[in-house]
């Protein structure tokens, strides 16, 4: 063994310490209290006064000597230190012989029974006692309970007592906001604060609540998790993922089921909070839950929360918006591309206002998406002129390609062009914004019996925007002249690509001369225009089918007016059947026909009703075997007519009533009149098997079970006391048919004028969104069938007073 020489080290001196750990009930706490030379022989004793908590529990007397021990410094080697050789040992009840020079060692214990003394600080005192010599420790200890008086005792209590929380860590003190109370447990923790509440704070939450992790705030400042979120305002409740969460004054904390903690707080929690409530099972946020803290944005001065299914963005100047699914992901493609930087979310993701797509708007250009388009970018000049269109409702549709780079044919001039569903959208310096529509071109050839010398064609231009270019010529190849008429009917099928959809008629009279007659042997008339029809059908255009008629004479007498009637009843029948038809002028000629009908009319059998709109003209053809044989019809069952005696009152007409489930046009459901007026028909198409409970969901026209019930028997009851004629189509279809033509008859207005100044649809919906509890701009909070709701008034006083 290497030996280093060593002076003499200094012999252990005197120490006391009387502070023992904090303690729970019936809990024995240890400390070593004091280590003491013996100056002299003696016998000494080791008692504790002012308390029966403390005690002495052990006396070593030990003889020191000196030894080479192993240094644990550098250089190493071995030392001189003094040793302990321990020579007696008393379990402190009686007095022990100590000798010069010796060194006693004195332990103490102390344990306090559950209730035997209030929570906090206890104190006691050590005296060791001999004839020659003494010492005098004073002894402290902290009693760790509860205060079941308190209100956080109360809390305690209620929750479960020590039974859930287990042992206590401390007594009640200032929590970590500096504003309320908090005691904690071996199993959570329990905070007051007066005017706030007592709640509960489990050990992972309270962990980041206290921790060092600095939140950066708007200003760039930096807070402590504490100084952002303030106070709690309510218990540690559990995820739907299995994890826990607790809101704060200003914002909250959450523990994913991995363990991993994360703080929403500010502007951004705000926001997250109007999507849902993360403690509610039946309102889970679509966002999910948080996937980081707070950060900064690097490429713009905001700020980011990141969320399972979303992200959440801030900024000064415009607050919090969310931005999620395709849009989210392609936006950070764009960021990651050089010059094609967007900036930061302008909006939340939102529903496209035709309820097919979704959209946000960004610093530098929007983002809009279509299910089986995806998303694009639009921005600048093109995106100005498309939002002047009206965005995805204008005739060109959603885009379906970013922009690209382009040169105008027609002068070389180099720009920029974007790609619509139904269009195109150029630009150059030089030429501004130019709008290119889709097209689709028609052909019919006009065509007589062998002998006849007379022939001619018709072509067709429509485009998207709801323009169109039609070109009649007509060719005399004989001797004698000819007065004719020639009817173009473009047919565009319905949403479901069945006939019973819309028909544009066009016409043009005129004359040839022959050989021996007067006049040119050619006609030619070309004719532009613009039909919204054309725009609103544009998507069922490929599908559309062309058809030409004539009638000609020699004799220069053509019954021009029936003719036409003729020709579109001939249609009707062919292509369309039972059914309803909807017949709109197209050219100057057609319009002039179509205004000779000023009311309804039966001709051969058929119903012909005017559409009387300041941009359309247009006539309803329906036959008498579609309003009264093809479809089924069953009367009202007794728990319907108990159904609906909520808000009709016995004012309906029972015995009369019959559902049917035939649909018009549109998929919309309509009521009708028997031709004697015996029978009321409601078409109630798809709500016919169980009309109570049929609802068209939360986005439809009807979102409450029953409402479309409601509406069609308000016709009923307009049928039955109001004015109709035997026969006639009820108003309600001209109201629907309007209604798809951009005039919204369901936006009745404000209550207060009399019932009869509503139209009939005004009517009908002013009951069935009574019943169904319908938002309105009049009274956007509303209860179904409240009796307090401005629009009762009509409910009482009309509908139950037969008064129409």
């Amino acid at each position: 063994m290497t030996k280093k020489s060593n002076s003499l080290p200094p012999r252990p001196g005197d120490y006391a310490n009387g502070d023992f750990l904090p303690i729970t009930h019936d809990y024995l706490g240890e400390a070593q209290i004091l280590e003491a030379n013996i100056k002299s022989d003696d016998t000494i004793t080791a008692i504790i006064k002012d308390t029966s908590y403390f005690k002495v529990t052990k006396i070593i007397v030990y003889e020191l000597y000196l030894d080479w021990v192993e240094n644990p410094y550098p250089p190493g080697g071995y030392i001189l230190d003094w040793a302990y050789n321990e020579v007696a040992v008393s379990d402190g009840t009686k007095p022990i012989e100590v000798k010069k020079d010796q060194y006693i060692v004195i332990h103490g214990g102390v344990l306090v029974p559950e209730h035997a003394i209030p929570p906090g600080p206890f104190t006691g005192t050590l005296v060791v006692q001999g004839s020659k010599q003494s010492w005098t420790v004073d002894l402290k200890c902290t009693y760790l309970a509860v205060n079941e008086n308190s209100p956080i005792g109360q809390k305690w209590k209620d929750m479960g007592g020590e039974k859930r929380f287990g042992d206590a860590f401390s007594n009640e003190r200032p929590a970590p906001d500096g504003k309320g109370i908090i005691q904690n447990f071996v199993k959570g923790s329990i905070y007051f604060k007066q005017g706030l509440g007592t709640f509960y704070i489990s050990e992972d939450i309270l962990g980041k609540w206290e921790s060092d992790s600095v939140m950066n705030t708007k200003t760039g400042s930096g807070n402590l998790v504490v100084e952002t979120l303030g106070s709690p305002i309510e218990d540690t409740f559990s995820t739907m993922e299995g994890g826990q969460a607790l809101r704060f004054e200003g914002g909250m904390i959450v523990l994913r089921s991995n363990q991993q903690s994360y703080v929403v707080y500010g502007d951004i929690y705000s926001h997250y909070t109007k999507f849902g409530n993360i403690s509610d099972p039946t309102k889970q946020p679509f966002l999910g839950l948080p996937i980081s803290d707070e950060e900064v944005f690097t490429l713009n001065p905001g700020r980011v929360s990141r969320f399972d299914n979303a992200d959440i963005y801030w900024d000064a100047n415009i607050g919090a918006h969310e931005i999620h699914g395709d849009i989210r992901g392609y936006w950070e493609y764009l960021q990651g591309k050089a010059g094609q930087y967007l900036g930061l979310p302008r909006t939340d993701e939102t529903v496209t206002p035709d309820g097919e797509g979704r959209y946000n708007h960004f610093d530098n250009g929007s983002i809009y998406w279509k299910n089986g388009i995806g998303p694009h970018w639009i921005h600048g000049e093109i995106l100005k002129r498309w939002s002047y269109l009206g965005y995805e409702r204008s005739y060109l549709g959603y885009p379906t390609s970013d922009e690209e780079d382009w040169t105008n044919p027609t002068n070389g001039q180099a720009g920029r062009i974007m790609y619509f569903q139904h269009g195109k959208i150029g630009w150059t310096s030089q030429d501004g914004t130019i709008e290119f529509p889709d097209h689709k071109d028609f052909h019919g050839d006009v065509t007589t019996p062998a002998g006849t010398a007379l022939g001619g064609w018709v072509d067709m231009t429509v485009r998207s925007d709801g323009s169109y270019t039609i070109h009649f010529h007509m060719h005399d190849s004989g001797s004698s002249g000819y007065d004719f008429q020639v009817r173009a009917i473009l047919a565009i099928p319905d949403k479901d690509n069945t006939p019973t959809g819309i028909a544009l008629v066009s016409t043009h009279s005129g004359h040839v001369g022959g050989t021996f007659s007067s006049g040119s042997r050619d006609d030619d008339y070309e004719e532009n225009g613009i039909n919204p029809q054309i725009q609103a059908n544009w998507e069922r255009i490929e599908q559309a089918k062309f058809f030409v008629t004539k009638d000609y004479d020699p004799t220069g007498v053509l019954g021009y007016f029936q003719g036409l009637l003729n020709a579109m009843a001939d249609f009707f029948g062919t292509s369309i059947g039972e059914g309803i038809g909807l017949f709109f002028a197209l050219t100057s000629e057609a319009h002039q026909v179509f205004e000779k009908i000023e009311e309804i009319t039966e001709i051969g059998g058929m119903f012909v009703v005017p559409i009387l709109n300041a941009q359309l003209r247009g006539l309803i053809l329906a036959t008498i075997d579609a309003i009264f044989s093809f479809f089924d019809t069953r009367p009202m069952t007794k728990s319907e007519i108990d159904f609906v005696k909520g808000v009709f009152g016995n004012t309906l007409p029972i015995d009369k009533i019959e559902l049917t489930n035939l649909k018009s046009f549109g998929g919309r459901s309509f009521t009708t009149p028997s031709i004697d007026g015996t029978k009321t028909y409601c078409h109630m198409g798809p709500a016919y098997k169980d009309p109570v409970h049929y609802s068209e969901g939360v986005n439809g026209a009807y979102p409450r079970e029953g409402e479309l019930l409601i509406h069609e028997l308000t016709h009923a009851w307009q049928i039955e006391y109001s004015d109709f004629l035997p026969g006639t189509i009820c108003a309600g279809i001209l109201g629907q048919t309007q209604y798809t033509f951009g005039h919204d008859v369901y936006d009745y207005g404000p209550p207060g004028p009399p019932f009869s100044s509503f139209d009939t649809e005004g009517q009908a919906a002013i009951v069935d969104q009574w019943y169904g509890g319908i938002k309105t701009a009049v009274v956007p909070f509303r209860k179904p069938e409240d009796r307090n709701d401005p629009y009762y008034f009509y409910i009482s006083f009309n509908i139950l007073n037969k008064q129409p």
